[in-house]
């Protein structure tokens, strides 16, 4: 599929029908140092682009982690939010986020949990 519609796409050769995670559930305690290895890693493989072409990367991810990792980007510090809110942020199921990172202005949240793409009776938390 992704071949024939989306051909500039760069998929990481070892993914497949089975997934990648191939570990037990991960604890908090596993979440952060993980969410700073993957943005390291994004940024060493995409971060200077030196007149290149811009490039898009798309981060596939569950909540959980995905809130640890806005928090690595944005560097701030991990927290339990109020309410029973899990963070700093509150991302529906399936939501879209977008950051742009650029070497001269650094990182802009353009949008945080858009779900605009969903009917209303499947946006859940």
């Amino acid at each position: 599929y992704f071949e024939k519609h989306i051909p500039e796409l760069n998929l990481p050769t070892d993914l497949d029908e089975s997934g990648w995670w191939n570990r037990p559930f991960e604890s908090d305690e596993e979440r952060q140092p993980r969410a700073d290895r993957v943005l390291a890693e994004l940024l060493a493989r995409h971060g200077n682009r030196d007149g290149q072409p811009e490039e898009r990367v798309a981060l596939v991810s569950h909540g959980g982690f995905f809130m640890r990792f806005m928090c690595s980007l944005l560097k701030l510090p991990w927290r339990q939010g109020a309410h029973d809110m899990k963070s700093w942020f509150l991302l529906n199921n399936c939501s879209i986020s977008r950051f742009d990172i650029d070497n001269k202005w650094g990182i802009t949240v353009c949008y945080l949990n858009r779900t605009d793409h969903l009917p209303s009776h499947l946006i859940s938390e």
